[in-house]
């Protein structure tokens, strides 16, 4: 379901004009220079503040000590709907780009839920969901450069087009400056860096549409190729539960593993058939991580499993880190710990718990450890990276307290906590949040971000650091050879 830009402009007339007018505007303003990081919990960095709500925020680290930001945004309601906007934070916390936002999209009809990967020259692609009124969405992407300038059509490049409303374009770099995207429903295509599409056709992970699939995750395998991970079932009712699979695929659209057929980490059935919400983290040496939730009987379990760069599964059916009644379905995330080995971070009865597992499928730990007070646990939210490497060994991870605060933790290797036993307030805002997720530089400190309606435009999204200390502000940069942090565990996040 492709669509051009003269249907577009031939449809909505005026509105499409004002709108391409506001985003030309937008484009030629200079750079700001503003903001910074802020040091008070109760006001932190805003990333845009604007009429409407802003919302499935998506944080990135540049390489270079700063982050990009990519969100949707409903300023512009009646004019073009939802649009895609994006910023670049420098090391310093400063606006690289115009205040509140480049427009990534902001043609007529809604664009939400965006994704971003790194071009390799400075700047990133951002993916989204694209529909008209009243039809499906297809996933488009758009190339924005270092200075913030769009390089595709204005309305981007049609990815991949299908026939569901439940779409978003999970993304990962392709290490050659394009990326590859991952549809909801197992849809996967590249797209290169002059917006080019290499393949005949995407890959069709569904079979032809025998079979559904949700929970989709890709990152990158080290090698200009990715691995991806899904929950997969039967087409009609899922009547034998859901299974958590996984695939690695190459730059031309092979797969890799199995002779290109699934490599299952459950057995049929072994699975809620909506539940399993698998997260995905690549291991060294082009292997993975994956986690997910096992349910179906009194009790639920976390999971965790490794395979290696053929997709063996190297931890027999894979280790229990968590077993109850009581565990928050999304709350589940992966860190590495940069030698083979992998923190996991849950919420059970109201609480934060991390574990460590070796490379060897050890718990060298004597058990979970507490991660914040009991029963201060509010939501994490759906998407991953919500927990990451701390370029040490250790992790950080955050989440909504239940007061509402945003919350944060760093744990080293050996299970102690550094920033207090319940972990340190980045937000006294009080309101309701959206988040958060987070970005490193792998120097200790990290930067999350969230939306919440503390004001009256709506709900608007917010940035916050934090020190290797644990102090609010700046994060800590420095720079090393080449250019980048140099930690290994920077380039594990996907979409």
């Amino acid at each position: 379901m492709m669509r051009t830009s003269s249907t577009r402009n031939r449809n909505q007339g005026i509105p499409w004009l004002l709108a391409a007018a506001c985003a030309a505007f937008c484009l030629a303003c200079p750079r700001t220079g503003t903001a910074a990081w802020s040091d008070d919990p109760y006001e932190n960095t805003p990333v845009v503040v604007a009429p409407g709500n802003q919302g499935s925020q998506h944080i990135l680290y540049d390489g270079q000590g700063g982050y990009f930001v990519v969100w949707h945004d409903f300023r512009n309601e009646g004019i073009s709907g939802w649009d895609i906007y994006a910023q670049h934070f420098d090391a310093d916390g400063a606006e690289l780009w115009t205040s509140a936002g480049v427009a990534v999209c902001g043609l007529p009809d809604n664009q939400k839920k965006p994704k971003a990967a790194l071009d390799g020259a400075g700047g990133i692609i951002v993916t989204w969901e694209d529909a008209e009124t009243d039809m499906a969405p297809d996933i488009h992407a758009q190339r924005i450069d270092a200075d913030g300038v769009p390089q595709w059509d204005p309305e981007g490049v049609a990815v991949i087009a299908t026939p569901s409303w439940e779409e978003c374009g999970w993304t990962v770099s392709d290490g050659q400056g394009g990326a590859f995207v991952m549809s909801y429903e197992g849809l996967v295509n590249r797209v290169v860096s002059d917006g080019s599409l290499p393949w005949d056709s995407p890959v069709d992970l569904s079979q032809d549409g025998s079979l559904s699939l949700d929970g989709p995750k890709i990152v990158s395998d080290g090698a200009n190729g990715a691995i991806l991970c899904w929950e997969v079932g039967d087409a009609v009712y899922w009547e034998d539960g859901d299974d958590v699979a996984v695939q690695r695929i190459d730059s031309s659209g092979n797969l890799l593993w199995n002779d290109g057929e699934f490599v299952y980490l459950t057995s049929n059935g072994g699975t809620a058939w909506w539940g399993a919400c698998p997260r995905l983290l690549p291991a060294p040496g082009g292997g993975t991580f994956v986690v997910w939730r096992l349910s179906g009987g009194e009790q639920e379990i976390i999971q965790v499993q490794k395979l290696d760069s053929d997709g063996s599964p190297q931890w027999d059916s894979g280790i229990n880190v968590a077993e109850s009644t009581e565990l928050d379905s999304y709350s589940h995330d992966l860190a590495s710990d940069g030698a083979g080995g992998v923190f996991v971070t849950w919420a059970q009865d109201d609480t934060m718990f991390g574990l460590y597992i070796d490379s060897e499928g050890g718990l060298p730990w004597d058990g979970p450890v507490q991660l914040g007070a009991a029963g201060d646990f509010m939501d994490t939210s759906d998407p991953s990276r919500k927990t990451v490497e701390d370029g040490s060994g250790g992790f950080i991870t955050a989440w909504i307290d239940s007061s509402e605060y945003v919350r944060i933790q760093r744990c080293d290797a050996e299970g102690n906590l550094l920033w207090g036993d319940s972990g340190t307030v980045l937000s006294y805002a009080t309101s309701f949040y959206c988040g958060p997720r987070l970005a490193t530089n792998g120097q200790g400190g990290a930067v999350a971000v969230w939306n919440d309606d503390r004001g009256d435009t709506g709900k608007d999204i917010y940035i916050q650091g934090i020190s290797a200390e644990g102090a609010l502000g700046d994060p800590g940069y420095t720079p090393v050879s080449g250019g980048s942090s140099g930690s290994s565990g920077l380039c594990f996040a996907g979409a």
